[in-house]
């Protein structure tokens, strides 16, 4: 059903949705190695935010 990323796609995204919603901090996600890295959690924190705005 995924192809070869997805599941690191939906986490990145459940991880910036976690940010968004104020129940996580992006660092505390990559701290604690939840996530590979920041930039892919600010990239979805724009998309979620420009699709709030629309």
């Amino acid at each position: 059903m995924l192809r070869r990323g997805g599941e690191r796609v939906l986490v990145n995204m459940f991880a910036a949705y976690l940010v968004e919603r104020g129940v996580a901090s992006q660092y505390y996600l990559i701290k604690n190695k939840l996530v590979a890295g920041g930039e892919s959690i600010a990239t979805w924190l724009r998309v979620l935010r420009a699709l709030q705005k629309s």
